[in-house]
């Protein structure tokens, strides 16, 4: 999975769970605009911050060797 696809995941997830970006940032912690910029692909998030995203979602980031 590349990155773009994964901010398209979240934001997938985030709507079909009827959560503004501004619901979303509140609920995690972050900015609005963070969550804006991540889902337009203008920023990259740190690690940290997708698993912030993912938790916030209901989900957790996995390692796993292929």
């Amino acid at each position: 999975m590349t990155i773009t696809q994964l901010i398209e995941t979240i934001r997938d997830i985030r709507k079909s769970q009827k959560l503004s970006q501004n619901q979303f940032a509140e609920k995690i912690g972050i900015t609005p605009v963070s969550i804006c910029r991540t889902e337009n692909g203008t920023n990259t998030p740190y690690l940290d911050t997708f698993v912030r995203m993912a938790e916030g979602l209901g989900y957790e980031v996995v390692l796993k060797k292929k």
